[in-house]
């Protein structure tokens, strides 16, 4: 719809929104480049050029001819390299135009022709205007998919909870929360250990069984990323674990994984394990999945008290039944030699 309306305003050979975050990527794209290749564009937001531009003056930048020799051209020329003699080499007239939302650069709206000197500073204040208005509009619906994704997740969450507390068998809670993280996160693995004295042991696993690591293995709570979790009762995540001291290499290697992420269970300030997920390419969990699977250990933590207080009452009334089974047993017999 942006760009619908931007056509009534300026004639542009291409045209891209394109959003800001660590990397500039590519929201809305029309022009003589095909469109999933030019959806697939991405760079670092510290070597876009046209970022610093527009942030440093927060207002359009025009460019009449990108093979005039000016400092901006040449800047420009240099960041894009053979890519402006190549894929974008019909761009001769260029112009940028910031999305601001309270005064913040959320994005920027790139216009380029196959013509030099196409741009006036009238099209740039027109274009400037609309632009902030699509600013506007695309912060709004950035707002609403995230509380929606949020409002889902919450939804989800909960009904993984009712059907973790709904089990009183210990192991069939561990499983469960095992292959619940993993499903939530989408990692190729997933752990719960239990602390066993000094060390944690893995007391359920779900995923990828291509691994050495099996119910039972032990590692120490002193040496270990997941120990770690249990020390501080804070989440921890490591990027690649091929390279990280903190881990504990023996487990890694049995993994083979290199993204790894641990929460602690903590109840009532008592450790009741560690739930990890893990997946074979480095960075691939994020702050999301962390929040998420802290989300989940709490709702964990209840299932395994209330499942640990159901096998203490079990065992209570089954020590009960048997004193009840014994007693009237002695009761049936009324000869001292034969309760003797």
């Amino acid at each position: 719809l942006i760009l619908d309306q931007l056509r009534t305003i300026v004639d542009y050979t291409s045209v891209s929104i394109l959003t800001l975050a660590e990397e500039v990527t590519v929201l809305a794209y029309r022009g003589p480049v095909p469109q999933e290749k030019a959806m697939q564009f991405h760079f670092l937001a510290k070597s876009a050029w046209a970022e610093q531009e527009l942030l440093s003056q927060q207002k359009p930048v025009i460019i009449p001819d990108v093979w005039d020799d000016t400092p901006l051209t040449r800047t420009l020329r240099a960041k894009t390299g053979k890519r402006l003699e190549t894929t974008f080499g019909y761009i001769r007239s260029w112009m940028g135009v910031p999305l601001l939302v309270k005064d913040q650069m959320i994005g920027i709206l790139s216009l380029s022709h196959d013509e030099p000197d196409r741009y006036s500073l009238r099209q740039a204040e027109l274009t400037f205007a609309l632009a902030n208005q699509a600013a506007v509009a695309i912060e709004n619906a950035r707002l609403y998919s995230a509380t929606k994704q949020h409002a889902d997740e919450l939804e989800t969450l909960f009904a993984v909870q009712q059907a973790i507390t709904s089990r009183l068998e210990p192991d069939g809670v561990l499983q469960l929360i095992a292959d619940e993280a993993r499903r939530l996160t989408d990692s190729r693995l997933s752990l719960v250990y239990l602390p066993e004295g000094e060390n944690l042991r893995v007391a359920v696993l779900a995923g990828e069984y291509g691994t050495d690591i099996f119910v039972g293995y032990q590692m120490p709570i002193a040496h270990s990323v997941a120990g770690m979790s249990i020390q501080t009762g804070r989440p921890v995540t490591v990027d690649d674990a091929q390279s990280d001291p903190r881990v504990y290499v023996d487990a890694i290697r049995r993994m083979g994984v290199r993204s790894y992420l641990t929460v602690p269970l903590i109840s009532l300030s008592e450790p009741l394990g560690v739930i990890a997920v893990a997946d074979r390419e480095a960075g691939t969990l994020e702050p999301n999945d962390e929040r998420i699977l802290t989300m989940l250990a709490s709702g964990a933590v209840i299932a395994l008290d209330n499942a640990r207080l159901y096998e203490q009452e079990y065992e209570r009334r089954r020590d009960l039944e048997a004193l009840y089974r014994a007693d009237k047993e002695l009761h049936r017999h009324l000869h001292v030699e034969q309760v003797v």
